[in-house]
This record gives C-alpha cells, structure tokens and sequence, in this order.
C-alpha cells in the first residue's frame, strides 16, 4: 500500500509539471490547488485542522503588507500550508533553480523568490510593498529546518524575515498522532527522499494549523526575532 501510494502521487507531480508548463501563471494557484489536493488524498494525509483561519482571510484581503512566518520540520509543510491557505509564494534556496532543466522556469510560475548572496532581504521588501488584496503572500521559513535544541520547540530564527521592516503574521504547524517522526533531519545526511517517504508509512497521521495575531515590525530586529520566536514556542507548546 506505501509503495503504491509513492508511486500514484510521484506521477501526479510528473502530470502536475507538464501542467504547469502549459498553464496561464494566472491560472497557477488554482492549478496547484487541485494536485495538493489530489496528493494529500492519495497519502491519506487530510485530518487538517486549520484554527484561526479568519485572521489569514482578513489581512490576505488588505493591502497591508506583512509577511507570513512558519516553523519548518518536514518536507511536506509547504503542501500543508498551500492546502490550506492557497494563495502563498515562498523562498527558493539559493542554487535550487539551478537543480534540474526548467526548474527556473517552474519556480517563476509559482512566483517564488530566489534567495541570492546579497540582496535578498531589499527583494523581499518591493515584492512585499508591491501586493495588492488577495495576491499571494510570501512564506519565510526562519527556523531553516535545522536541529531544534533540547529544552525547544523550534530552532532558533535567521535574521533575515525581521530585517524587512514588515509586520508578522505567525502560522504554526504541528503534526499529531504518528508513529513514524515526519522530520527531516538534513543535517543528519537525510536522503530527501526517504525525509518525504516518511509521512507516508502513518495511518493516523493528523496536522494542525494555526495562524495567530499579527505581531507589528519593531525598529530593534534581535528583539523584533525574539518576540515573534517566544510567541510561536509558546504557543507551538500549546497545541
């Protein structure tokens, strides 16, 4: 039954691709919408709880710019929270676009920013500055996916999201109810395939989803990081 279900969703992503190729980047969202769907059927992964979800509608629907910041464990989060909230954008690592043939091309329908050397953060800014209501909101991940100390629930925040000068709006994700750690340990030599495979052998897997209030831009960064990171520990305890 695994083995069946990595197959049937790695060609739904084949089919996703040819998709994209050929669709509007007008028509991408809606696009995608229906594969994460598919995907998350086929992996019996839809027990999705989404708890605040009115917070991320009213914002997304105003011109306020702001950006979404989420902790990052698993391969799959980006799914979870397009599932869930449809209309987001994210960060690329610097040289992803660079990992197969087209893979530029693909990163710029699904209106990603490239991280780069130098300059990131000043991209961020005129992207952001630039939204107009219910156009796609950007996703940073300032936990990088690395190791989460011992005695934490996140691991600490990169500067970068906090150095933009934009208000918060914090969305954490849990995942309950597995027998098989869903994490992906990278910086453990982690082959990414078997990090994604992982979610696939639970049969009771369930994720919440909860976005809390926006936290306002604070002139000091470090101390402007440490509000929003204390605020999702505690709350990322609580759920």
């Amino acid at each position: 039954m695994i083995v069946l279900r990595i197959i049937i969703t790695i060609i739904l992503i084949i089919i996703y691709f040819c998709c994209l190729i050929i669709t509007p980047k007008c028509n991408v969202n809606n696009l995608s919408n229906i594969f994460i769907k598919l995907i998350l059927y086929v992996c019996n992964l839809t027990k999705i709880n989404i708890i605040n979800k009115d917070i991320f509608d009213k914002y997304y629907n105003s011109n306020r710019p702001f950006i979404i910041v989420s902790n990052h464990t698993s391969l799959w989060d980006g799914l979870m929270l397009n599932n869930a909230f449809c209309r987001l954008r994210y960060l690329a690592a610097k040289d992803a676009n660079k990992m197969i043939f087209g893979t530029k091309y693909i990163f710029d329908k699904l209106d990603c920013i490239i991280v780069k050397e130098s300059g990131t953060v000043k991209t961020i800014q005129e992207r952001v500055k630039k939204r107009q209501p219910n156009d796609n909101i950007l996703v940073i991940f300032p936990d990088a996916m690395d190791r989460i100390p011992n005695g934490r629930n996140i691991a600490p925040f990169k500067t970068g999201a906090f150095a933009t000068g934009f208000d918060i709006l914090p969305i954490l994700i849990k995942y309950k109810d597995y027998t098989v750690d869903p994490t992906f340990y990278w910086y453990k030599k982690e082959n990414p395939l078997h990090g994604w495979s992982k979610l696939l052998l639970n049969n009771n897997f369930k994720t919440t989803i909860k976005v809390l209030p926006l936290i306002k831009a604070m002139d000091n960064v470090e101390e402007y990081k440490d509000k929003v990171y204390n605020t999702m520990s505690s709350n990322l305890a609580k759920l």
